[in-house]
Formats: C-alpha cells, structure tokens, sequence
C-alpha cells in the first residue's frame, strides 16, 4: 500500500511551509498526476501548471527534472502525485490511488450536482487550489453513494464532472463539452480529442440523457464509464468507451 509522504521546499516533511496567499486565499495551483513506474503524461502536466502560475502572478516554477528526481529518489510508484505552488511555496505529496481497476469493467454512479460552473469565470480554466466547490460536490456525491457530480453551467449546457471530464457517445459519435461552457481542460480530455474524432459543443442535460454511452477522464481514473446517472439513466460500457479506455492503456503502458 502507498504511505502518504509530504515533501515541502525540497524537504520531506512539513518544516518550512511558509504562509502566504496561496495559504490564505487559495492563490496556488496544482496538478496531480498518475504514478506508474513514471509519472504519465509530465510534460502536459507541468505546462498547464506553469501557465496557471503565471496567469496567477506566481513566479516559482518546477521542472522536469526535479519531479524525476523525487521519484527516482525515493521509489515513488503506483501511486498519486500532487504538486502544489504558491508564490512562497513547493509542496510535494504521495497518496493511495482512488480508483479500483475493476470499477472500469463496472463502471461509477454519478449525480447531477448542485453548483453551476461560470463560464465567464477568469479561473475556471485554471487548476488552482480554490477547489472548495468541486470537493462539495464530491462529497455530496458521495454522500448519495456516487462517485462524482456532473455539473452543468449557469445557461443549462454541460460542463463537467467536479474532478473530471465529460464524453458522452451517441450513434457512434463522441462528443465532449467544450471550454467555454466553462470547464477545466483535462489532460486525459486532450488526449481523447487527439486520438478520436471527437465533437466539441454545446449541450443540454437532455442530450446526455439520450446517450448510448458516458464516460469520464482524469489523470488518477483514466477513462472511466459510467453506469447510472441517479435516478434518471442507466448506460452499459459499451464498445466506444472499451476502445478509448484501450488505446489509453496502452499509451500508458
């Protein structure tokens, strides 16, 4: 089983956090990303969030080479890595990976959540450490006996799930909702636009119930289906979302 470890400023341990606006007022960003035998899809990683940080005024950077190291450094492995910047602050930390690999032979419940994502917002494309909602929503999720919230946005379109990407497949074509129905771009989301034709649009609740198959992306689930959308529909994992969750499995192999 991974033990959850915290590096802070190059430091295991929790010696020299200083506090600072990240701290106080969630001005930080972070990333966190799928540990194999290496960290899958870093470089994608490490530019969104050197994007984030300079849109967010933070002037502190992580490299490549420095998140190889720790790994390498400490046999890290099959496990979650979060990475977090503030201006004052690097914090490094390892956890169990959440999700049972036989959940994508099953499939997760979802529910519609409660909160509705502003499209117009400067930081809803930003993966910043302001991510009190999404945890609400999760939990309240949770709380239901689902393992993620689908939002929609302040129109009525879909956005995304509080911790995912949304797809939905629909005689034979995928679709997403695209960012400015006001969503977190994914990296898992990026690579199925890459490697599928994919349509990007604006949806309804309607839509996604008319669907043949659903599934979400993130770095920790991959591509996950999904089963039932509480109380309104149930979907089987079909033979799209057996083919992403394939072609994902072996570039990540």
């Amino acid at each position: 089983m991974t033990v959850q470890r915290i590096w802070v400023n190059g430091r295991e341990g929790t010696r020299g956090l200083e506090p600072d606006e990240g701290f106080f007022f969630g001005r930080g960003v972070f990333e966190t990303i799928h540990v194999t035998n290496r960290a899958l899809f870093l470089e994608e990683h490490l530019e969104r969030m050197d994007n984030g940080a300079r849109f967010l005024g933070i002037k502190r950077q992580i490299t490549r080479e420095t998140v190889e190291k720790l790994i390498t450094g400490n046999g890290i492995g099959n496990c979650a890595l979060k990475i977090t910047l503030t201006s004052a602050n690097t914090v490094m930390t390892t956890r169990p990976l959440p999700y049972e690999e036989a959940l994508c032979e099953t499939g997760i419940s979802a529910m519609m959540g409660i909160s509705r994502r502003n499209a117009d917002s400067r930081l809803v494309s930003i993966k910043s450490t302001a991510y009190a909602e999404n945890l609400l929503e999760r939990e309240a999720a949770a709380a239901q006996g689902c393992r993620e919230a689908i939002l929609l946005n302040g129109d009525g379109f879909l956005a995304e799930g509080s911790a995912s990407n949304l797809f939905f497949v629909r005689e034979g074509v995928l679709f997403t909702p695209s960012a400015d129905c006001g969503l977190l771009p994914g990296i898992v989301r990026a690579f199925v636009i890459r490697g599928f034709p994919v349509r990007e649009g604006r949806f309804l609740l309607s839509d996604l119930l008319e669907a043949d198959e659903v599934f979400l992306t993130n770095s920790l689930m991959g591509v996950m289906g999904v089963s039932e959308l509480t109380s309104l529909q149930q979907w089987k994992i079909g033979p799209h979302t057996r083919a992403v969750q394939d072609e994902y499995r072996r570039m990540t192999s």
